[in-house]
């Protein structure tokens, strides 16, 4: 049976989910930020002989997914099937591959920090912390960025954590433009998810990327937050991992197949 699970059972989703431990870190941060239900989102449950065997976060039209050895997939699979996209720790997200667009699927290595390893040398001095009057002019640097492939649609998703308060982004500006960015999403009392890692063309190799992750790590390691990431990246992965990144699992997405009416 799967339902939308609510305040009652607040705590044994909590339960369920803190064996996944930092790949379950959307579902802690919503339920944390938010509470059990918001117009922005909602938690459902998979249930088998009355105890909790899935977990879904329906995020407006994206779904994240945590399973156990109990779930039903055949079940679970035309419920998945109502959203746009899907994403979650690899192997769960193999088991639902026959209804994932293939032109859309991507995985990434999840990696999790839990002591910074200080970097020498980087432009620190540079990076400020954003405030939500820095929202549009953030936004026109990944724009910008090709890999992102962003259009203006995105622009909502965004500032989303900015402007709620769930998250927080460093920043570089040179020359009267802001030049590089690394964000924080997901922010709650034990960890974060850094995102958006980036750096305007023209001005790359210069250690700005660096600096603002570093930044923005220490940041939330002083308030007790530990910072995952995802990344496909092996030059990117080299960087995370000076600064004490460690891998902790595989992470997949892709969009959902509509079928043809």
């Amino acid at each position: 049976m799967i339902r939308k699970i609510g305040e009652p059972e607040r705590e044994e989703m909590a339960e369920f989910l803190k064996k996944g431990g930092a790949l379950n870190l959307f579902f802690m941060a919503d339920m944390e930020n938010f509470g059990m239900e918001s117009p922005r989102h909602s938690f459902w449950g998979q249930y088998a002989g009355g105890c909790l065997s899935s977990v879904v976060l329906r995020f407006y039209d994206s779904q994240t997914l945590s399973l156990s050895g109990s779930s039903d997939i055949e079940e679970l699979t035309p419920f998945l099937q109502k959203g746009r996209f899907l994403a979650g720790e690899k192997s769960s997200i193999d088991r639902f591959r026959g209804i994932l667009d293939p032109r859309s699927c991507r995985e990434q290595v999840f990696s999790h920090l839990k002591v910074l390893k200080e970097v020498e040398g980087l432009p620190e001095e540079e990076v400020t912390l954003a405030s939500c009057e820095d929202c549009d002019e953030l936004f026109e640097l990944q724009l910008e960025i090709e890999e992102f492939e962003l259009d203006e649609s995105g622009k909502e998703s965004y500032c989303d954590a900015l402007l709620s308060g769930t998250g927080r982004i460093a920043y570089v500006r040179k020359e009267g433009g802001i030049v590089s960015s690394a964000s924080s999403v997901a922010e709650y009392s034990g960890g974060a998810m850094i995102v958006a890692v980036a750096t305007r063309p023209g001005h790359r190799k210069k250690g700005y990327a660096a600096a603002c992750l570093q930044a923005l790590c220490r940041s939330l390691l002083t308030e007790g937050k530990e910072p995952s990431l995802f990344y496909d990246n092996p030059q990117a992965g080299r960087i995370y991992s000076r600064l004490g990144f460690e891998t902790a699992g595989s992470w997949a997405m892709g969009t959902i197949l509509k079928e043809e009416k």
